[in-house]
């Protein structure tokens, strides 16, 4: 009861009145200490007439292991939670500290076989110290000798030591120890009562209220021990007792120890405190609850030990237990003899564990280029440290799958050195194709590759001459020292019954990857718990912290899309002939030629108000000419499907067309699971005659230069392409180019030719992070902040707003200044990840970003207008429908869709309550032109039936049969 009661986050524990109430919690908390301080001496006492001996020490850390590990796995199973450092805590429990009453109860019985033998003034001698001890705790109010809070392993083991010590006391006097317990006890109650008046009248505050009511108290311990003395019992009665318990199954200690050990499961603490904080505010219902939790503890304590027992019993357990602690060595000359015995027997497993685990961090290590690993843009680790420490979890992980490989090779061909050399061969192979492929196009193996058969060509052109004839060398070696190794020290074969469990494991382990990415599985708890990161939307980074093979095997388990109902041949070819007439319908209205306009997609990193999230003031205006823009031209605002990151995800959302929300959750980042692999990949792009993608930063993010490829854009710029990038600067101390070199850049193509132009523009300039003070002055926006968000991240942002402010007033200028038709889609792709806002309050705030469309005056001669309909909000999906309509072109039955999507269904986005990003998909939210959430059920009949449609084509284009693009409908 003293575990979970007085825990900090039940209400009543930080009260703050100083009345009635808070005391009579004080005086019940003196009656548990009390109570529990008389247990433990008790249990100490019994623990003197206890054999404490090898098998019970090692039976008793074996019992809390399994408590341990069956917390986890209910934890696991219950509620899809599972952490590897609960589980670390299960199997040590004792190194790690995870149970210390429990721990203390096994180190107490050692210690009392040594205490009960001292004499009896060293036993006095030593009670006096421990006393001592408390004493000085309690009159200097300072943790002097480390004890804690009381329910910790050095001050339960002293409290048992007390009840070692006094053993063999024999009280002259009951009577006379009862009323000095009761006098002290009243006392003392008085004292710890009154405290939190004392405590306000001397600090103001309640720091001091719990004082005189601790575990370490000197004064209650000298209580319980008095009356430990008075329930001393008769001679006769004490030798009954001793003949039960000397038994060294002694059920009262192991019932004892389990229950302690189960209470002190967090699992069990964070529900109990859950319940009794959120569910019930009367006292004594609290309490109520608190004694029935602690009677079902008590009565699975007593269900452990009996169900143990019996297991125990009926396998064989116990007698095999018994057999090898006889077999330990019982004094230090028999240390090296029976470890070099057991060397013998055990040295090919630890050859291939460490093997195993040495491949492992081989593995990691060669993925990297250099010594230094950046995880993130603004951070920087030494690539050994980081992979030992911090990816540690994906190393044991790794060395586990190594470890069920050459375990599998030994099952299948019964052949020790066999096993392990194809092992270390197949790990080497693993490791020069992933350094190949990452020199070639900065991305690992991924499966996709694999399962294409046709890519094996384009992998096989990667690896030059003199590394096939490495290999060769290499193998051969391999081989001969196999042999060799199979005939100078030959391995016991593995007996049929090991066979058909290894092989059975590392089926279900390498299977168990199918389902990795299933949010809210088993399997997938067991994966984040142990800190596996997927990184879809940069898989040389995931090579890199989870290692290949893991990052290799993220990839398996995923599902583009589900397929729609009424997905058939048949079915498209009705949708194709629908939206070819609706097509016909639009274009009774347009004139122009969309392939003879000049577009662009201007994705603005980061680019949004500050001042829309819910806390946030700046003292002026960041972006008042793009404010102007907005207010004289199409605009409003944008639902990104991402927060803090996702950029990709937004391109491809406004080159596609297609709705990441559509998609499964297994596929966060379609440009580096999906389009790579695609057959065909439509883009908006392949409607002109000429499509340029701007990127000034590298180009391996997101796999943009394999992706841009695909969608077949005509020159990628980038740092390092050869298409270089031109005019380039930077702002005060920033790392990335600014957004006028974008701009720069992307009016040199606009100059260079006639019409029928796309551009793709991603800028850079305000990509995190906001915390290095690149620019002098953001002082000037004076930010206020609520929920914890920092204030200088803010201005250092608004300050990036702001130069992008005036880049975007300057390049509006000169394309206006341009005799050709120009429309710039400029849009902000998500917000930045500073605030602290709660998602579940604030999220569609915080996934809205600005956006405008902007028709040059070449393009207004021609018929473009402004858009008057369906712009306050809108998803990056409708721009390619937007640009249509306001450069007032023709559609194809493709845009005809998206046309209707836009107009005719409210704006779909990813669950806006959630933070997903990069990571999982959630499932669609639809937003009303009004901001409102929309709920799937009030969608009319048409819209359902337009949105299916939808649905239909994004399957058929992404994972279908592309039937659409055979039967005219993206023409």
């Amino acid at each position: 009861m003293n575990l979970w009661m007085w825990d900090g986050r039940l209400p009543f524990v930080g009260y703050q009145e100083n009345n009635t109430h808070m005391m009579v919690l004080q005086l019940i908390h003196v009656v548990l200490i009390v109570s529990e301080l008389l247990i433990l001496m008790l249990l100490g006492k019994m623990m003197a007439r206890l054999r404490f001996s090898k098998v019970r020490v090692i039976s008793s850390w074996l019992l809390m292991v399994t408590v341990g590990v069956l917390a986890v796995l209910l934890d696991l199973f219950w509620k899809k939670s599972f952490q590897f450092s609960s589980f670390l805590d299960a199997v040590m429990p004792i190194t790690r500290n995870a149970m210390p009453l429990a721990t203390a109860f096994v180190l107490g019985g050692v210690a009392s076989r040594w205490l009960i033998n001292l004499k009896s003034k060293q036993r006095l001698r030593l009670t006096v110290a421990i006393l001592l001890v408390f004493l000085t705790t309690t009159i200097y109010n300072r943790d002097l000798w480390g004890l804690g809070s009381g329910n910790t392993i050095l001050s339960t083991l002293l409290i048992l030591s007390l009840g070692v010590l006094t053993a063999d006391w024999r009280p002259q006097s009951k009577r006379g120890l009862l009323l000095a317990a009761g006098g002290l006890l009243a006392t003392t109650s008085v004292m710890a009562m009154i405290m939190p008046k004392i405590s306000i009248m001397l600090h103001n505050d309640m720091s001091t209220a719990s004082r005189i009511a601790s575990l370490n108290n000197f004064c209650l311990i000298i209580v319980a021990l008095l009356l430990n003395l008075v329930l001393r019992m008769p001679g006769r009665l004490a030798d009954e007792f001793e003949a039960v318990v000397s038994d060294r199954h002694n059920e009262a200690y192991w019932i004892t120890l389990g229950t302690a050990a189960i209470a002190q499961q967090p699992l069990l603490e964070q529900h109990f405190i859950g319940l009794a904080a959120g569910h019930f505010e009367n006292l004594i219902v609290k309490m109520g609850l608190l004694l029935a939790t602690a009677a079902i503890v008590i009565i699975a304590g007593v269900l452990l030990r009996w169900l143990g027992k019996w297991l125990l019993e009926q396998t064989g357990l116990m007698r095999r237990l018994n057999n090898w602690v006889a077999s330990l060595p019982t004094s230090l000359s028999q240390c090296w003899p029976w470890l070099n015995q057991w060397w013998q027997r055990n040295w090919s497993t630890v050859l291939l564990w460490c093997g195993c685990y040495v491949m492992a961090i081989a593995s990691f290590l060669l993925m990297n280029s250099s010594w230094r690993l950046e995880p993130n843009a603004d951070a920087s680790y030494n690539t050994l440290l980081y992979t030992l420490f911090v990816c540690h979890n994906m190393v044991l992980l790794t060395m586990l799958l190594y470890v069920l490989i050459a375990k599998t090779m030994q099952a299948l061909f019964n052949r020790y050195w066999v096993a392990l050399g194809m092992t270390t061969a197949l790990v080497m192979i693993m490791i020069v194709a992933n350094r190949i492929k990452i020199a070639a196009r900065n991305e690992p193996i991924l499966p996709s590759e694999v399962r294409m058969v046709q890519a094996y060509g384009s992998l096989f052109k990667m690896v030059k001459g003199w590394i096939w004839v490495v290999a060769a060398i290499v193998v051969l070696l391999l081989v001969i020292v196999v042999v060799r190794l199979e005939k100078r020290y030959p391995v016991a074969k593995i007996k049929l019954p090991s066979k058909i469990g290894w092989l059975v494991v590392t089926v279900m382990a390498f299977g168990s990857s199918l389902f990795w990415n299933n949010q809210g599985s088993v399997i997938n708890a067991v994966m984040t718990g142990m800190g596996d990161q997927a990184m879809f939307y940069n898989q040389l980074t995931g090579a890199r912290i989870n290692g290949p093979l893991i990052q290799f095997m993220n990839n398996l388990d995923v599902k583009v899309m589900n397929e729609p109902d009424g997905y058939s041949k048949a079915k498209m070819a009705v949708i194709a002939k629908r939206y070819q007439k609706e097509a016909r319908r639009i274009n009774q209205n347009r004139k122009n030629d969309l392939a003879k306009q000049n577009i662009i997609f201007n994705l603005s990193e980061s680019f949004s108000d500050p001042r829309r999230v819910p806390g946030i003031k700046l003292a002026h205006d960041p972006m008042p000419n793009i404010e102007r823009l907005k207010k004289n031209n199409t605009s409003g605002l944008m639902i990104s499907s991402g927060y803090g990151g996702g950029t990709a995800n937004m391109e491809y959302m406004t080159l596609t067309g297609l709705a990441l929300c559509n998609f499964s959750p297994t596929l966060p980042t379609p440009y580096t699971q999906l389009v790579p692999f695609q057959n065909q990949a439509w883009s908006i792009n392949q409607l002109f005659k000429t499509s340029v993608a701007i990127h000034p930063y590298v180009g391996v993010f997101y796999s943009r230069i394999a992706v841009y490829q695909k969608f077949g854009f005509d020159r990628f710029m980038y740092l390092g392409s050869k298409y270089s990038i031109k005019h380039q600067s930077k702002i005060g101390r920033s790392q990335y180019l600014s957004d006028a070199t974008s701009y720069a850049n992307t009016l040199d193509q606009l100059k260079r030719g006639g019409n029928g132009l796309f551009v793709n523009l991603v800028t850079m300039q305000n990509h995190f992070p906001y915390n290095q003070h690149y620019y002098d002055g953001a002082d000037y926006y004076h930010a206020s902040a609520k929920n914890g968000t920092s204030t200088d991240q803010v201005e250092q942002f608004a300050m990036g707003v702001h130069y992008t402010d005036q880049a975007v007033a300057k390049f509006i200028k000169q394309i206006d200044r341009l005799n050709k038709p120009v429309t710039v889609v400029f849009y902000g792709d998500h917000l930045p990840g500073i605030y602290q806002n709660d998602m579940a309050k604030d999220g569609l705030k915080m996934h809205e970003t600005d956006y405008f469309i902007y028709s040059n005056r070449a393009a207004r001669k021609q018929g473009a207008r402004n858009l008057t309909k369906s712009t306050g909000y809108v998803v990056p999906n409708d721009f390619i429908a937007m640009a249509a309509a306001q450069t007032n072109s023709k559609v194809t039955p493709y845009l005809a869709l998206l046309t209707d999507v836009w107009q005719k269904l409210p704006a779909a986005a990813m669950n806006t309550s959630q933070s997903t990003t990069n990571t999982y998909n959630s499932s669609a939210q639809f937003i009303s032109q009004q901001g409102k959430v929309v709920a799937n059920a009030k969608l009319t009949k048409k819209q359902r039936q337009l949105w299916h449609d939808y649905q239909l084509v994004q399957y058929d284009l992404t994972t279908g049969n592309q039937y659409l693009l055979k039967n005219g409908m993206m023409k």
